[in-house]
Formats: C-alpha cells, structure tokens, sequence
C-alpha cells in the first residue's frame, strides 16, 4: 500500500484495522445476496423498499459478525431473514454447503474494500499537494 500505491504510513494505519473491524462489506453483501436467494427460491418476491429494508438488515446483522467465522457467522442471518418471513431454518443448511466458498468471496471483498479507502485518501492528498506546488 505504502510504496505501489503512495498511500502514507499514518493512512493505512488508520483506515485498515478501523475498516476490518467495523465495516463487514463482505458479510453485507452475503446477508443481502443470501436474502433474495432464499427469497427466490420460496417465491417471495422484493419490492424497492424491502429491498432496501434488506440492505439495512445486512448492515446490522453484519456488526454481529465480528470475531467469529464458519457457521456461527451465519447465525445473525436470522434477524434478515425473519422480517420477510423466510426461514432460516432452509438456509441454514444450504448456506453451510456453499460457506467455504462464499467465506474466501467475502474475505476477498473486505481485504479489497478496506485497501482501497486509504489509496483513495493518499490519491486525495497526492492531487491537493500537486495543486499546491508551484508549476514549472
């Protein structure tokens, strides 16, 4: 990050374990994408604002995630599931035959998601300091 990317020391230390630690990209997006599975899968279907109802949820439920991994991360699927009355019930066991694979997508979306926002503040900062110095 430091030397491909110009983002500087001080950046990285601060967005990445605050970004790892808060902010689950990939839980969210396996909570939301899960939803509208199992949604589709009984017939239900989601209206703008059920969508963006599941959107909020995801987002909640993806706090609950913190520290834990495998099956136990599955279980804040429930609080998503249940306000559409989907069971969790049938996810449950086809979500634990699909984890090990949507574990590495989710890994890969944080680590991506999480690099990203320090580059993005050292291109801010890389763009202010070119503006600053004087032209030749």
């Amino acid at each position: 990050m430091t030397r491909e990317l110009k983002a500087s020391q001080e950046t990285c230390e601060l967005y990445i374990p605050v970004g790892f630690a808060t902010l689950r990209f990939g839980a969210m997006l396996h909570f939301a994408v899960a939803t509208m599975f199992i949604g589709a899968l009984l017939g239900r279907t989601f209206g703008p604002g059920d969508i963006v109802m599941v959107a909020v949820l995801s987002v909640a439920a993806s706090f609950a995630t913190l520290g834990i991994s495998g099956a136990a991360a599955l279980a804040p699927l429930a609080g998503v599931l249940r306000p559409f009355g989907l069971p969790y019930e049938l996810a449950f066991p086809l979500l634990v035959i699909i984890d090990p694979l949507a574990h590495m997508v989710r890994i890969m979306l944080n680590v991506t998601v999480n690099c990203i926002i320090p580059a993005l503040a050292a291109g801010k900062r890389y763009e202010q300091a070119a503006q600053l110095a004087p032209a030749q």
